[in-house]
């Protein structure tokens, strides 16, 4: 969903940008007119000829600054914006992607994978999922993007997401005049998401409190994580 007042500065301002190249092209024809045919008419009401001189010269001055704005801002802006595009959706899709990839992950790893195959449409389906694995068990090794890094358990494995997740997120708050209202409150979501706290919790206490060690304990709050980083579609935020 795009913001209302952003949605209507974009139609504002591509109505100005429209409206500018029709009048500058207006204006080129009149001054080409003028030149070709009403230059040499023969003057019929008083100060026709120096309002014709004064018109012709403003229309000159509007197409200038037309030919100024379309080089000096349009372009740029488009360039800027194309580049920026791709950078986004770069880390848009990284995001996404940890969705599928964890997913995948706790799949191989429980002992109900034969049962969900496709990422559960409801909490009731990961919960299936998730039963009787164990968070303090060892989870498969983790790709850091040049190696594979072994770990521990789960709790090693969902802090690894989360610095990705940073990473990803610190790149993208550098574009943030380009990003959606609603964007950089799914990105203030992900980084404050429940699942931190509840983690590092359960980390601290695994040894003492049972709960602790359960996917179970924590299967909603990690679904709703899940789905937040699948909301992190490309051109999401055009």
């Amino acid at each position: 969903m795009v913001h209302p007042e952003k949605e209507e500065n974009k139609i504002k301002k591509v109505v100005f940008e429209n409206l500018l190249i029709i009048t500058c092209l207006l204006l080129l024809l009149y001054t080409l007119v003028y030149q070709i045919y009403l230059v040499e008419i023969v003057e019929f009401v008083k100060f026709g000829h120096e309002l014709g001189v004064l018109s012709y010269n403003l229309s000159l001055s509007i197409i200038s600054s037309g030919i100024f704005y379309y080089l000096v801002v349009y372009i740029p802006e488009k360039r800027k914006k194309r580049k920026v595009r791709q950078v986004i959706n770069m880390r848009f899709e990284q995001i996404e992607s940890q969705c599928l990839f964890t997913f995948r992950d706790i799949q191989k790893y429980s002992p109900q994978k034969q049962l969900i195959v496709e990422f559960p449409k409801n909490v009731e389906g990961f919960l299936l999922l998730c039963n009787n694995m164990k968070l303090n068990s060892k989870p498969p090794d983790y790709w850091a993007g040049s190696s594979m890094v072994p770990l521990d358990n789960w709790y090693e494995y969902f802090k690894y997401n989360f610095r990705y997740d940073d990473k990803n997120l610190g790149e993208l708050y550098k574009y943030s005049e380009y990003l959606e209202p609603e964007t950089m409150q799914l990105m203030h979501d992900l980084s404050s998401h429940p699942i931190r706290s509840a983690i590092n919790q359960y980390h601290s206490s695994y040894e003492t409190e049972n709960y602790a060690k359960e996917f179970d304990s924590l299967a909603h709050v990690l679904y709703d994580y899940l789905i937040t980083l699948s909301k992190f579609k490309q051109d999401s935020w055009m």
